[in-house]
């Protein structure tokens, strides 16, 4: 039976970063737990934002955000509907829709969490910023996150996989 022992592995000085097919190459999450509510019907951030500078133009971003305690507000007997939406730089990359249905005509309060996901491929060796963003779909409701401080906060991922 053979061994190696080794103190450190590097990847190669000459061609860059090691870049197989598949493999996570750098993770980078950032993190944002202050309330925020918008009532503008135009996708405004949500303060909730992340950076990467892939090392290979032909990588892609695997793009996860869990906006933590997000939903809608509103009074009287109309329903709740906000979208949020990921961005890179200003392209917009996927997104969903919250609705709260007011049945009783008293208004409610409606939270949950959302969570986004998209496998992108920005061909780029440039820094991307990417973000999450809400806006109102109704004409009285104001969407939120964070409106749980027990939750700890919504975040979003990003990795880099070798393409």
């Amino acid at each position: 039976m053979s061994k190696l022992f080794v103190d450190e592995i590097q990847p190669k000085t000459t061609g860059g970063v090691i870049n197989a097919k598949g493999m996570v190459i750098q993770v980078v999450q950032g993190s944002y737990n202050v309330a925020q509510s918008t009532t503008s019907s135009s996708y405004v951030d949500t303060g909730l934002t992340a950076s990467i500078t892939p090392h290979n133009s032909n990588s892609k971003i695997l793009v996860m955000a869990d906006a933590m305690g997000a939903g809608g507000v509103i009074s009287g007997s109309s329903n709740s509907e906000g979208n949020f939406q990921i961005i890179r730089n200003s392209i917009a990359l996927v997104s969903t829709a919250v609705r709260g249905y007011d049945y009783g005509n008293s208004g409610m309060i409606s939270f949950s969490t959302v969570n986004l996901k998209w496998l992108d491929t920005p061909a780029t060796t440039s820094t991307l910023i990417y973000k999450l963003q809400f806006k109102r779909r109704d004409s009285s409701s104001t969407i939120r996150i964070n409106q749980d401080p027990e939750t700890g906060g919504s975040t979003i991922t990003l990795m880099e996989i070798g393409g």
